[in-house]
């Protein structure tokens, strides 16, 4: 049997701590919503520093929600942007991807690998 993982780990700068504490309590949150999977790990670096990770399994969507509504409660006009990776335990055919998330306070933008993979195959092609 193989395990599959999806791992990412960033850092936001929340400017204050009263923001951080915010957010902090906003993934926690996520993290006890009987409704949803488990979203991610969550640490206070310092008192505006949040690092977010995901060691063995981690649900980006959940983490993007959040950071969105992070940005639009405290009007921020800038990105928030992360990188994940899924991987496996074994060796099998397609198992291995990852992609990347831009976040602002209007729009989650989402890029997978195999997706862009396989829509460059077909516009190298034409």
């Amino acid at each position: 049997m193989a395990n599959n993982y999806l791992q990412f780990s960033f850092e936001i700068d929340c400017n204050t701590k009263k923001e951080a504490d915010w957010l902090f309590d906003k993934l926690k949150e996520a993290n006890n919503n009987e409704n949803t999977n488990w979203c991610c790990s969550v640490e206070k670096e310092t008192n505006n520093i949040l690092w977010v990770y995901a060691e063995d399994w981690g649900d980006i969507e959940q983490v993007a929600e959040a950071i969105k509504e992070y940005l639009s409660f405290f009007i921020k006009d800038i990105a928030i942007s992360f990188t994940y990776s899924e991987s496996c335990s074994k060796m099998r055919v397609d198992e291995f991807s990852g992609g990347g998330v831009v976040i602002t306070k209007n729009k989650i933008s989402y890029m997978h690998a195999s997706s862009w993979v396989d829509s460059e195959r077909r516009r190298l092609l034409e």
